[in-house]
């Protein structure tokens, strides 16, 4: 069999102190596989039969201790033909993966960023949690709850689509409670995010400022039609910023 390094497999010649953290760094991405027996440029040098319990032990010890939550259905290792300990990490699905003794924060939490392993930031490790929990902003209840869609009405309207308190549950508005979601607040009159559109030429010197306000909807709709005034090629069909040219749209909170 032929090892080299990738961004999912990892050498080591020996078993090494910070395996764990290895370990965590897979689970954490995409899986890999680490191959314990192997120089860094591929040569197989094998572990001695009088070692094999010791690793057998230790990788044991290190999924049952080391690491939150459990991988124990992730992870399989064994000893192949060529005398390697190869140890088989399927992505984990109860992201973050953590060392026990340190908690899911940076000092204890990694990620596999090609053929090395990190520390995971501060935000990695939340959007985590939330991919895992199934957690989404849209889908939490609005702290805002006097709200109106008069605007997007009037472009359902206009377009001919079917909008009304009917269908606010199935187009997750509201929650099975009957309460106004983050997305309500979105597509609402009261939405709080602004755009701000800018024109500028290529010594970077404005010539238009325009700011949107109201519901999301209405926001891309002014947006795209403001846009064409000012690009050669119709925002429709080009809806990115035309940068060669200083036409660019920002936007913030």
């Amino acid at each position: 069999m032929k090892y080299e390094e990738s961004d999912r497999i990892e050498l080591k010649r020996e078993m090494i102190d910070d395996l764990d953290k290895e370990i965590v760094a897979f689970l954490n991405a995409h899986g890999g596989t680490i191959y314990i027996g192997v120089d860094d440029d591929g040569k197989v040098v094998g572990v001695p039969q009088e070692l094999k319990d010791r690793y057998d032990e230790k990788v044991s010890a290190i999924l049952s201790n080391n690491i939150k939550p459990s991988p124990r259905n992730k992870i399989e290792f064994f000893f192949n033909e060529d005398n390697v300990l190869v140890i088989d990490i399927k992505e984990g699905d109860s992201k973050p993966y953590y060392l026990a003794n340190k908690g899911p924060k940076p000092s204890g939490t990694y990620v596999r960023v090609g053929r090395s392993k990190r520390p995971a930031t501060d935000n990695e490790i939340l959007t985590m949690i939330r991919d895992s929990s199934g957690w989404l902003w849209e889908n939490q209840t609005s702290k805002e709850q006097d709200l109106t869609f008069d605007e997007v009405s009037k472009i359902a309207k206009k377009k001919g689509f079917d909008f009304g308190a009917h269908k606010f549950r199935n187009l997750k508005i509201v929650n099975k409670n009957g309460e106004f979601t983050n997305l309500g607040l979105l597509v609402s009159d009261q939405n709080p995010i602004e755009v701000k559109f800018a024109v500028y030429d290529k010594n970077l010197d404005f010539k238009v400022k325009e700011e949107f306000h109201g519901s999301i909807v209405t926001i891309a709709d002014d947006v795209l039609k403001y846009a064409e005034l000012f690009n050669a090629t119709s925002a429709k069909n080009n809806p990115w910023p035309d940068f060669e040219s200083g036409n660019q749209i920002l936007s913030r909170r």
